[in-house]
C-alpha cells in the first residue's frame, strides 16, 4: 500500500464541544482553519456559552487542494445520492479526485484519511450532526463522486466492521505541578481508552516529567492497558518536547492505519529537544488539553487542536476526550475501485 501526502492530514473531521446551555471554563480554544470547508480561527473565552465544531487535523497547504475558481466550481456542482435526493453537504479532496457528499442537510462530512490499497481509493470519513454527534447516516445518503460530478461506485463500511486500525500515542503530564488533578486526568484517559473501538485501537501510554516512562509494551490494546494509568504520580519538573519527539519518530510501522497524539500538560520546561526538531518530525494528528497559565505558544504551533482549561477539569477534559473517541470510532470506510465498489 502506498500513502499520498493527504493521508497523513488525519482529519478527524468536525469534533464537536457541544457546551451550549452551560458555562464552559474554558480560557481559550484554538481552532485550526480548515482549506475544505473555510473555517477560520477564533477563540472563546471565560463566562461564554457555546456550541462550536471544528476540525482535528494536520496542517497541509491549502494550495494542495486547487486554486480557489476550482474550489467554487467543486461546491457548486449539482450531485445526487444513491438514495435519488439532492446532496446537501460535501466534502472533498482534489488531490485524489473525490467529492463524498450526504443527502441530509444536518449532517456535514469530511474525509479524514484517504489511502492507496491493492489497485483502490479508501476514505475514512465522518458525519456530524448539528448537535456535535457522530452519526452512521444510511448507505443510500452518501454519494461518492468524481470532481466532475460523476457518481464514483463504492462500497461503505463501518469503521467498527472494517480492517482499519487507528494507533493511539497517549502523552500524560506527570509532574510535581499536576498533583492537584492527576487524578481527574487519569480518570479521564481511562474513559477515554475505554470508548475507542476494542478490537481495533491500540494505545501506546507515556507519562513524563523531566524524563518520560512508557507504561507499556508498545502499542497494545487498549482497554487492558487501562490499569496502566493508575500507577502514575505526580513529581519532577517537565520535558514535554523529548516524549513528544520520540512518539513521531517511533509510531507504528503499519501505513494503513490513522495515528493520534494526545498530550494532557501544564508546562513545557525544558529540554535537549528544539521547538523546530519536533515539528520537522511531527507525522500524526495531535491534540493538546493544555491546563497551564503561561508558554502556551511553545506547544500551540505542535497542536492540530488547541483546548486550554483549568476550571472543572474532571468535566471538559471528559467531555472533550468523549468527543475525540467518538470521532475515531464514529467512522465510515468508502472503499473505491477494485475490489471495492468497482464491478
Amino acid at each position: 500500500m502506498t500513502l499520498s501526502p493527504l493521508s497523513t492530514r488525519v482529519v478527524l473531521a468536525g469534533v464537536m464541544l457541544a457546551f451550549g446551555g452551560m458555562t464552559p471554563a474554558l480560557s481559550d480554544i484554538v481552532i485550526k482553519s480548515s482549506a475544505t470547508t473555510g473555517q477560520v480561527d477564533f477563540a472563546k473565552h471565560n463566562k461564554q456559552q457555546f456550541k462550536t465544531a471544528f476540525r482535528i487535523g494536520l496542517n497541509i497547504d491549502p494550495a494542495s487542494l486547487g486554486d480557489d475558481e476550482l474550489k467554487k466550481a467543486i461546491e457548486s456542482l449539482p450531485l445526487t445520492a444513491p438514495s435519488g435526493l439532492t446532496v446537501k453537504a460535501r466534502d472533498y479532496s482534489v488531490e485524489h479526485g473525490f467529492i463524498i457528499g450526504v443527502d441530509d442537510p444536518d449532517l456535514q462530512p469530511a474525509i479524514n484519511q484517504v489511502m492507496s490499497r491493492d489497485g483502490r481509493t479508501e476514505l475514512l470519513v465522518n458525519f456530524q450532526d448539528g448537535e456535535g454527534r457522530f452519526v452512521l447516516p444510511p448507505d443510500a445518503s452518501i454519494g461518492t463522486f468524481t470532481l466532475n460530478g460523476v457518481e464514483a461506485p463504492r462500497l461503505v463500511t463501518p469503521f467498527k466492521e472494517s480492517s482499519q486500525r487507528v494507533f493511539v500515542d497517549l502523552l500524560l503530564d506527570r509532574s510535581g505541578s499536576m498533583e492537584e488533578v492527576i487524578g481527574n486526568v487519569k480518570r479521564a484517559a481511562s474513559e477515554f481508552m475505554a470508548l475507542l473501538p476494542f478490537s481495533q485501537a491500540l494505545c501506546r501510554i507515556t507519562s513524563f516529567n523531566g524524563e518520560y516512562v512508557r507504561h507499556t509494551e508498545g502499542y497494545e490494546p487498549c482497554v487492558p492497558g487501562i490499569h496502566q494509568v493508575g500507577w502514575i504520580k505526580a513529581g519532577g519538573g517537565t520535558d514535554i518536547y523529548q516524549p513528544l519527539l520520540d512518539a513521531y519518530r517511533d509510531g507504528p510501522v503499519d501505513p494503513e492505519a490513522m495515528r493520534l497524539v494526545v498530550v494532557v500538560s501544564d508546562g513545557v520546561g525544558r529540554s535537549r529537544v528544539s521547538y523546530d526538531e519536533v515539528m520537522v518530525a511531527k507525522n500524526a494528528a495531535t491534540f493538546v488539553y493544555w491546563l497551564g497559565d503561561y508558554d502556551e505558544d511553545r506547544l500551540k504551533g505542535v497542536a492540530d487542536t488547541f483546548i486550554h482549561g483549568k476550571d472543572d477539569i474532571a468535566n471538559l477534559l471528559g467531555r472533550y476526550f468523549g468527543q475525540v473517541a467518538g470521532a475515531v470510532s464514529n467512522q465510515v470506510v468508502i472503499s473505491i475501485g477494485k475490489k471495492g465498489g468497482q464491478p
